[in-house]
Order: C-alpha cells, then structure tokens, then sequence
C-alpha cells in the first residue's frame, strides 16, 4: 500500500460519501484532517460493514481480524476492486491490483500493525516535504543535507520492513514446529495395533 494524494475535489467526495453511514463519513473526514492508523482501522471496518451488510457485523463479532472477505463475507474479486477504488478516494490509500488476490482477512486489508502503519505514513510524509524542498532549492549544499535526511527517514522504514521480516520468519518456524508435530501424531496413530486402512 502506498499514500497518494488525494484525488477527489472536496464536494465529489461529500457526494461519494452520502451513501454511508454518518459515522463512517465522520471517520474518512477526521482522517483526512489529521492522517491516524486508528481512523484506517475504523474505515477498513466501516467500508467492509457497507459492503456486506448485517453479515459483517455477526461475523466480525465472531472471528474480529481473522475475518475471512471471500468465505465469511461473500466478496468476490469485483468487491475487492471497488474496496481499492473507495480506499483510494476516501483516504488515498492505493492497494495495488497484483495485491489484491492476497488479500484474504482483514487483518490482510489492514496490513502491517497500526504502529508501524503510523511510522511508515509519517516517514512517508516526512519524504514528501523533502522532495518538494529538494526541488524548491537551488543550493547543492542544501540539496545534499536534504538527500541525507531522506536516507534518514529510508532507513527507518528498511528498520520497520526488517521487523516485519523477523515476525514473518518466526511465525514460519512455529507453523513448520506445529506442521512437524501434526505429522508425528499421524505417523504415531497409523503405527497403532488395530489402526490402519
């Protein structure tokens, strides 16, 4: 998922927008104001709650982050896409088209933990600033401190993708510990007198 600036002119989105509940307008509103992983979090939901109806609130109830989109809720590829679209144009949040079939929970949807989301948005917008003053600037020395606080904020994110490495790799070693425990008690449970086919 990348940031992009918004798209949509003020009145368009209001118009978009009246389909929804006041609550969820409230909540792309106050996001687009002041940018928070708690607003995504709550707009993620909220356009997931739209599209599936009471579904969503029963199953949500039920499985919280685990929620499957194409099993528990019934979305097919179509409402993945208009999910990307509605994200995109509420809070400029662009989930790219190759992502989407890995996009199977809302944990999925909602990506990376929303502390590291809050880093990676402000490090992001941080690089912004510094690419518009980069361009702004004449000056070759001005230029190069510039360039070296942008590696600043790079290595901060390549700091976050690491840690998100990391997880990934322990959880891949728990899952192949559980893989090797469920093959031993199957091994354990043919090798039994009586058992067999």
């Amino acid at each position: 998922m990348t940031t992009q600036p918004y798209k949509l002119p003020e009145e368009k989105l209001r118009e978009k927008l009246e389909a929804f509940p006041p609550g969820f307008r409230e909540h792309v509103w106050t996001y687009r104001r002041a940018p928070a992983p708690e607003g995504l979090e709550a707009i993620a939901r909220g356009l997931l709650a739209y599209h599936a109806g009471a579904a969503f609130q029963t199953k949500y109830a039920e499985k919280k982050d685990d929620l499957r989109l194409v099993e528990d809720l019934g979305f097919d590829s179509l409402a993945l896409v208009d999910l990307s679209f509605q994200a995109e144009e509420f809070v400029g949040i662009v989930i790219q088209m190759e992502d989407l079939p890995k996009i199977k929970t809302l944990r999925d949807l909602l990506g990376l933990p929303l502390e590291e989301l809050k880093d990676l948005l402000e490090a992001e917008e941080a690089r912004a600033l510094l690419r518009d003053r980069f361009r702004a600037t004449g000056s070759e020395k001005q230029q190069r401190q510039i360039v070296e606080q942008a590696l600043a904020h790079i290595e901060a994110q390549l700091t976050l993708v690491r840690r998100r490495q990391q997880a990934l790799a322990q959880l891949e070693r728990e899952l192949n510990a559980k893989r090797q425990r469920l093959r031993a008690q199957l091994k354990a449970g043919a090798n039994r007198p009586g058992d067999g086919a």
